[in-house]
């Protein structure tokens, strides 16, 4: 008997599946970077930040921090809003505490290391409202991921 796929688990499954598209034809790690930022014109400026914060060394180290996010996370956290506005999504891995956020279209909204004092992801979504869901992610798409990400 199959197990039915709840639309919150769809809607994570999409959302890493854009991820993916966003980098089949990328070469190089920047070119996967580039390929992911939302804002692509503004990649240098949270590059420049993270240095300054001592979070990182270069564009490379950060492209590195935030793959390897998508690579190894067990799990996605989806914020779906109630009513209209962004679907997003968080990608945590415990084991450098760096956290990734994602838009629904597989774009990276930002990525940085967790600051303990910093308000959370699901902390602000659920202050606007939003439902929060934590899915594990698919074995199929898991491997996928370390595969291109690693």
């Amino acid at each position: 008997m199959a197990i039915p796929i709840t639309k919150e688990v769809k809607i994570a499954d999409d959302l890493l599946l854009n991820v993916m598209t966003q980098v089949k034809n990328a070469g190089t790690i920047e070119d996967k970077f580039n390929a992911l930022w939302i804002k692509p014109e503004n990649l240098m400026q949270h590059v420049n930040r993270r240095i300054d914060n001592g979070e990182i060394t270069s564009l490379v180290d950060y492209a590195q921090k935030t793959f390897a996010v998508l690579a190894n996370s067990a799990a996605i956290t989806v914020a779906i809003p109630k009513e209209g506005g962004m679907i997003a999504a968080k990608m945590h891995l415990e084991e450098t505490d760096w956290i990734v956020l994602l838009a629904m279209d597989g774009k990276i909204i930002t990525s940085y290391p967790r600051i303990i004092e910093k308000k959370s992801f699901e902390d602000n979504e659920t202050d606007r409202g939003n439902e929060i869901y934590v899915i594990t992610i698919a074995k199929r798409i898991a491997k996928q991921l370390k595969k291109l990400f690693s």
